[in-house]
């Protein structure tokens, strides 16, 4: 494997695929070979994921790339031999600066601080986290409960497929039918606390649910566009699932999540937005792998199951950002038996369990 030395400080020094040729006969040829290869790469980039520029942005879109590419075969290099690491690797996300990443694909705006809620706070509840020895040891929802690996595309609208997922983790628990539900339904017509593609949070989106649109539809009648549409399309008699309420899991308590997901999936928002989280391809990440900080969290997830591997516990988080992106769509958090952590990024800061509906409600859908 290489290692690269092809550093971008700043975007007055940018190379531009124009400007390679040029500057290929004023460097050594080991550099040569490097620009060469960074090329090459980024021509196999734009081929896969279908990228297009316009003139004036493929220049700044390869400086981009250049610098991403670098970064992650270093990490990879350095690492090679380590197992307690995670591996990385070039996505769709490459040609994106971490900040733009952040703008177009993190959307989790807390309705309430942390430190502010209660312990074990519920909507209609109907759940109790005993914390039993009767808890499985591990759990994976994958092949029983859980819908096919979405893609949000570039809108902040992971509250509403962190929503879904806990959703459809109920109902598929209750009926045995695995159905994919609508986020653009959320997106369009839960506006309290929530802003579409600019962001917002599962629990006024459970709230709208329930209180609001009595239910959620399905997403073939009413298909995911990822953008904020001004006009809510929602049609009750078209609900296929009707909530009887849904509880906040207790905050800080791995061991109640963990006893939540032996049921069923859950929602749940981590701090995600740095570059290994980017370019996550596999292995158990915890919040060092991760650069991340668990007081700030900035998306949402589903969780959909835990294990352990080699000694290592983790949760299996189900993300929206498409197969290609990390373990077939999927990323593996470190995981505690503890009842005082916020978790790894702060995964138990704001979980939350929806309630199956009544045989009433089965009965009027």
């Amino acid at each position: 494997m290489l290692t690269f030395s092809f550093y971008i400080k700043s975007q007055s020094n940018l190379i531009s695929p124009t400007q390679t040729a040029v500057q290929d006969n004023q460097n050594s040829q080991p550099q040569n070979d490097i620009n060469e290869t960074i090329m090459k790469e980024f021509q196999k980039f734009k081929k896969t994921f279908r990228k297009r520029y316009a003139d004036s942005e493929g220049d700044y879109r390869f400086q981009i790339f250049a610098e991403n590419y670098n970064y992650i075969h270093n990490y990879n290099q350095i690492n090679e031999n380590s197992q307690d690491n995670i591996q990385l690797e070039v996505n769709e996300f490459a040609d994106l600066s971490l900040q733009e990443f952040r703008e177009l694909y993190f959307g989790y705006n807390s309705s309430k601080k942390h430190n502010n809620q209660q312990n074990g706070s519920t909507k209609n509840l109907r759940q109790s986290f005993l914390l039993s020895d009767s808890v499985p040891e591990s759990v994976d929802w994958r092949e029983k409960l859980v819908a096919p690996v979405q893609k949000q595309g570039g809108c902040g609208s992971c509250w509403a497929f962190s929503t879904v997922i806990a959703l459809e983790g109920a109902y598929a628990k209750q009926t045995g039918n695995v159905i994919k539900f609508s986020e653009q339904n959320l997106i369009d017509c839960c506006r309290i606390e929530n802003n579409g593609c600019n962001g917002g949070d599962p629990e006024p989106a459970l709230d709208c649910v329930m209180n609001v649109l009595k239910g959620i539809m399905k997403n073939q009648d009413y298909p995911y566009q990822a953008i904020t549409r001004k006009e809510c399309d929602h049609d009750q008699s078209k609900n296929v699932f009707s909530p009887d309420g849904y509880e906040n899991i207790p905050i800080n308590n791995e061991l109640a999540i963990k006893e939540a997901v032996s049921r069923q999936p859950i929602s749940a928002c981590i701090s995600g937005s740095s570059q290994n989280f980017k370019f996550y391809k596999g292995g158990i990440a915890d919040e060092k792998l991760l650069e991340c900080d668990p007081q700030y969290t900035d998306h949402c997830l589903g969780i959909v199951g835990y294990g352990s591997e080699n000694g290592k516990q983790y949760w299996i988080l189900k993300n929206s950002w498409g197969e290609n992106w990390g373990e077939k769509g999927y990323i593996r958090l470190l995981r505690s038996d503890s009842s005082n952590t916020q978790g790894t990024c702060g995964i138990a800061t704001e979980p939350r369990i929806v309630n199956q509906q009544t045989k009433k409600q089965l009965a009027q859908i």
